[in-house]
């Protein structure tokens, strides 16, 4: 299959901040430059898994806004040569960086992430396409002083309002 991924990275202050950061090794920006280069080597190695695939690969990055780091459209992964793949490498790595962005709201990140889905032009491909969002995340979302209410009541309505407007389809309440 030829995939077409978003990433939504979460760059809230929880995630980076100087002191107890919950992701000190930056890990959440880190996997999507790793996605970037383990896809381009599907096609380039001697054993490629798919050697005709055309990836594409989208990042948002969100705090208490939303910055698209990098358009799906723009990144379309069909290395012939090593050499070519790792100067382009270099070029998309570098716009996908460690960023301090605030609160942690992801609900405008995910109707982005849908948007650059369908504004996407399709690619001519014999190879099936498959679309995904990946959300890399430390928890919960907190935008206004009532996320600190300890009865977790917050975080419950943050996300069944986010059910319920179709921005997480597959998602169900538990």
């Amino acid at each position: 299959y030829s995939l077409d991924l978003v990433f939504i990275i979460d760059q809230s202050l929880s995630m980076g901040r100087p002191v107890n950061p919950n992701d000190p090794l930056g890990q959440r920006y880190k996997s999507a430059r790793y996605a970037l280069d383990w896809l381009a080597n599907n096609r380039l190695s001697r054993l490629a898994l798919c050697p005709d695939a055309i990836h594409r690969i989208g990042v948002i990055s969100f705090g208490s806004e939303v910055q698209i780091d990098l358009e799906l459209g723009d990144t379309e992964i069909k290395p012939v040569t090593q050499p070519e793949w790792d100067e382009m490498l270099r070029d998309l790595e570098d716009k996908i960086q460690d960023r301090s962005m605030g609160g942690t709201n992801p609900a405008k990140s995910f109707d982005v992430a849908h948007e650059m889905l369908d504004r996407a032009a399709p690619l001519p491909s014999p190879i099936p396409r498959k679309r995904a969002i990946v959300l890399l995340t430390d928890g919960q979302p907190c935008i206004t002083e009532a996320c600190n209410d300890p009865s977790d009541q917050y975080y419950e309505n943050y996300m069944q309002n986010l059910i319920d407007a179709g921005m997480l389809p597959n998602m169900q309440r538990l």
